[in-house]
């Protein structure tokens, strides 16, 4: 029998499935046309496939261009270099853009997309063990949008009839992995009020209001391009109104009067704001102050500032029941990403995997998965 909570869960657990389907799928397609229209692009110039760590560091050899020359086999599925240094180059021109990047990061990079090429190849394999289709109506919309795209590049139209099988293929094991990442997280159920409360009592930094300050400004302008005298000038009259309020003078009144601030017309009222919400000179100042005291004027971007701390409202954890659909959703994220994490290790864990690893940054060896656990077994025999 369907519970009342499990009937009311269930479309949302639905909808959470759709929007993480949609974005698995969208990230691999994007993946996906951005390699091989790198790659077909650079065919269609007559150029080598690029080194893998352009634009910023060399990772591959000048080699990499080489159909034949192997980045890794998984389970006899051989990746080649060119498809590690294409992937390699389409994500390092997002990630680090056209600078120079250092070499920890060009490294980490590298072998996150080594990894992702390994990783695609294990669960394109389970897919088809399963028995999973490509999704046809996917592949054909996804191609037809890309052909749209495509429809003015030159370079595209030159190696299309080469280049279109490498398409459909990735699209093709794009719908294979997103419909086997649909298989293993259907089968998670919850979280029921139990799974609820002890995530609740374990995050409760997630489901904590932060400390909030109540504080009024008054803001004396000055162009930043005007030059020291000016500011000297406002600062001084600061002083001077600064010395007015200390002596009894209403903040409220003297901001609606004096100051530039946008707040002025609600007597410089900024209301309730949270850490990270100020600017880092602003906050600086706040911190220093106490409800009811009143800064030194200081300077900001725009001018000269005033700040009257008004008053603090501490940190505040939400009721259960209060943030129960926001932690539903957290829990399923949660859960859907430990039990993926279980389940590709799982896979690797069953794999021959050989990676060419001279292919990264500071270079290494060829090396086997396998071998390398065959190794940390002995030695932990001996």
């Amino acid at each position: 029998m369907t519970s009342k909570c499990e009937s009311v869960a269930q479309p949302a657990q639905k909808e959470m499935h759709g929007r993480m389907r949609r974005a698995v799928l969208g990230k691999y397609l994007v993946s996906c046309f951005g390699v091989l229209m790198f790659g077909a692009v650079a065919c269609a110039s007559g150029a080598d496939v690029p080194a893998a760590a352009e634009p910023a560091q060399a990772v591959a050899p000048a080699s990499a261009s080489a159909p034949a020359a192997i980045f890794a086999t998984v389970n006899g599925t051989v990746i080649p270099v060119r498809d590690f240094a294409m992937a390699y180059a389409v994500a390092a021109r997002t990630k680090f853009f056209h600078g120079q990047a250092p070499d920890a990061e060009v490294s980490a990079l590298a072998h996150a997309v080594g990894d992702s090429l390994v990783v695609n190849v294990l669960l394109v394999d389970e897919a088809k063990r399963r028995g999973i289709k490509p999704d046809a109506a996917v592949v054909k919309k996804s191609l037809e949008d890309f052909e749209q795209a495509q429809r003015n590049n030159e370079q595209w139209q030159k190696v299309r009839a080469a280049e279109l099988p490498r398409v459909v293929r990735g699209l093709e094991e794009g719908t294979l992995a997103v419909q086997l990442n649909e298989q293993v997280l259907d089968s998670i159920l919850g979280p029921g009020i139990e799974q609820e409360r002890a995530y609740y009592a374990e995050h409760l930094d997630k489901f904590t209001e932060p400390e909030q300050v109540r504080i009024s400004v008054i803001l004396l302008k000055v162009d930043p391009a005007a030059g020291q005298a000016a500011r000297d000038k406002a600062t001084e009259e600061a002083q001077g109104i600064a010395k007015s309020l200390r002596a009894g003078a209403s903040f409220a009144e003297t901001a609606r009067l004096r100051s530039a601030d946008s707040s002025a017309p609600e007597g410089g009222d900024m209301g309730y704001l949270h850490k990270g919400m100020l600017p880092a000179t602003v906050q600086e100042v706040v911190e220093k102050l106490k409800p009811g005291m009143l800064s030194e004027p200081f300077n900001v971007l725009d001018g000269v500032a005033i700040i009257h701390f008004d008053a603090v409202k501490a940190a505040q954890v939400k009721a259960f029941e209060a943030v129960r659909p926001r932690l539903a959703a957290l829990w399923r994220r949660d859960e859907n990403e430990r039990v993926w994490s279980e389940f590709v290790a799982k896979l690797r864990a069953k794999a021959t995997i050989q990676v060419n690893e001279s292919q990264y940054p500071m270079g290494g060896v060829a090396k086997s998965e396998k071998s390398e656990k065959s190794e940390k077994s002995e030695k932990s025999e001996k």
